[in-house]
């Protein structure tokens, strides 16, 4: 059985993955001009009442919660032999994509939580558990918007009756105890789980870790996530509030999201989603803002514009995360000189550890060493662009076996199920073929216009045969765009964006302010790492308060790296 070009007044754009028994896409509204995200139930299951039952559930009950912190539900209905609905298409990652990357700075993984706990708030008022939250349940847009997503492990509150018959639900190493112990959950249990989601943003492992569900039932329930971390790596403030949300005890966790939402805002969340969203666009650059003169203290958060959100104080990059600072503020300056001086002790103490994480940020995310390493481009490319085929112009093959799928940063991804029904055994030629993609350092991938997840890929990305254009971006790079032929064989691209640029490291004495093409950009030293800057002709300033400035053309190549020494005052004593 194919798919058809267009469900519900939808029409299908590209798939974005592949269930047992439902389908998901994106798709094009025409009728609102917009896209959304298209959940579908697999037409061979439309007979087994407890499939349908739930698959309604989903859409219906994540419909009832209307806020800015949870993806919406558009519309819910059965064209033919379709059952569907449509919901809100975020643009951007889940969260479990981004720890992947790397571990999260405190102060966003706050802003993050935050966030989650707002948007859990109104699906607890509407008396809806989630029941699985974890990193990739949590979308970020690219613009710095946090939304909960996929409910379809939820339920509303069971009634003492309903409790004794309710069967554990989520995914195992974000369970609460009490669900293991097959007890009911409660909006206790939706904490815990947003805890355990916190504890992996700061620190980037996952608070229980197992080799199989047994192992993972045991860490769960008898150790301490927190054991096996030093005390630098998490502040304080937030350890004690990751720490009741992750007890054991139903009863010493927090019961509810309001006292949740309350002691976040004691400890004080200065950032906002303009600072995550630069966060997202260059990890870098954002730590590097951060980390300013031993003893001084800079308000980093110009963009924000909501009163006591509107910034956030840094000592040497650690952000002081409490109210006190806010409430003395309009004190005397001597009570202000005091508080200061006692943040500066406690970061001094995390001095090791702070630097530590800018340089393996650093590191992961740009390599100074991997501007040698071209790599061979094995894509089968075209030379002359011609009209995309658009998943929209081809009927899909429904009854394939699931394929391994990259991490989507979409909703309504499908939960494990044993279906009642089966799927036919036979299928005709299949329509699409898989793309690899090796790409250094990393980039986002768009497909014919469409972004659709981040290298490195989890699994291969799964498109129609035929002709597409991928692009690959980092935002400290050039843009890379070919077109490629897909064949029925899995295709591979392997590309370092290093290729498409050269570096620029610099070595001037006594030290100088860098600007290129008049843009400034480094004051050296020290260098933290080369100048990334485009094939061809540049020139090059060396700016000094006292001593002046110097200008010098310079040709930089392709996958080359330029070493270049400067002594100042001697080019400008001539």
């Amino acid at each position: 059985m194919k798919t058809t070009k267009e469900i519900g007044g939808i029409q299908i754009f590209a798939e974005i993955h592949s269930g047992a028994t439902t389908l998901v896409f994106k798709g094009y509204q025409p009728a609102l001009d917009r896209m959304v995200l298209l959940k579908v139930l697999r037409p061979e299951f439309n007979h087994d009442a407890e499939l349908t039952r739930r698959f309604e559930e989903e859409a219906r009950l994540t419909a009832k919660i209307q806020h800015p912190n949870v993806a919406a539900i558009y519309d819910y209905g059965r064209a033919g032999d379709w059952r569907y609905f449509a919901a809100e298409f975020v643009e951007g990652f889940n969260l479990g994509e981004i720890i992947h990357q790397r571990k999260l700075p405190p102060e966003l993984a706050a802003f993050i939580l935050l966030e989650c706990v707002r948007g859990l708030k109104a699906a607890h008022d509407k008396k809806i558990l989630h029941r699985d939250l974890k990193p990739s349940n949590i979308l970020i847009s690219h613009e710095g918007q946090v939304k909960l997503t996929d409910f379809g492990m939820a339920s509303l509150r069971p009634s003492a009756e309903q409790q004794l018959e309710e069967k554990i639900s989520g995914t195992l190493a974000y369970l609460a105890p009490e669900q293991i112990l097959g007890k009911p959950a409660s909006p206790s249990s939706d904490i815990f789980s947003l805890g355990a989601t916190f504890f992996e943003m700061v620190t980037g492992e996952p608070a229980f870790a197992g080799e199989n569900p047994g192992n993972i039932f045991e860490v769960i329930l008898h150790s301490d996530p927190f054991a096996k971390i030093s005390s630098a790596a998490f502040p304080e403030i937030w350890r004690r509030i990751c720490a009741k949300m992750l007890a054991n005890d139903p009863a010493q966790r927090y019961s509810e999201c309001s006292a949740l939402i309350a002691d976040i805002e004691v400890a004080g969340v200065f950032v906002n989603s303009s600072d995550l969203k630069s966060y997202l666009f260059d990890p870098v650059s954002y730590l590097e803002k951060v980390v300013i003169a031993p003893g001084s203290v800079s308000r980093f958060s110009p963009t924000a514009t909501e009163g006591a959100r509107s910034g956030f104080f840094r000592l040497r990059g650690q952000a002081i995360p409490h109210a006190t600072l806010r409430r003395v503020w309009p004190a005397a300056a001597a009570i202000i000189l005091i508080v200061m001086a006692a943040a500066i002790g406690f970061s001094f103490l995390q001095k090791k550890e702070k630097l530590a994480l800018r340089e393996e940020q650093q590191a992961a995310f740009l390599s100074p060493s991997d501007s040698n390493a071209i790599q061979n481009n094995q894509s089968k490319f075209v030379d002359e662009p011609k009209p995309t085929t658009t998943v929209a112009a081809r009927e899909a093959e429904i009854n394939a076996p699931a394929q391994p799928q990259p991490g989507q940063m979409m909703i309504g991804i499908e939960k494990d199920a044993t279906p009642s029904a089966q799927i036919p055994a036979e299928h005709p030629a299949p329509e699409f073929g898989y793309l690899t993609i090796i790409c250094t350092p990393w980039a986002a991938v768009f497909v014919n216009g469409d972004s659709l997840t981040t290298t490195p890929l989890r699994s291969p990305i799964k498109l129609p045969l035929g002709r597409h254009e991928l692009i690959l971006r980092n935002p400290q790079f050039p843009e890379f765009k070919q077109w490629i032929e897909l064949s029925e064989e899995n295709t591979t691209i392997e590309i370092s964006l290093w290729s498409l640029v050269g570096t620029l490291k610099l070595e001037v004495s006594p030290w100088a302010e860098v600007y290129v093409d008049g843009q400034y950009q480094d004051t050296v030293p020290p260098q933290r790492r080369p100048l990334i800057l485009s094939p061809g002709q540049h020139v090059l300033m060396l700016k000094h308060p006292q001593l002046g400035a110097w200008e010098t053309p310079i040709e930089i190549a392709a996958g080359k790296n330029l070493e270049m020494k400067f002594n100042l005052q001697t080019l400008l004593s001539k």
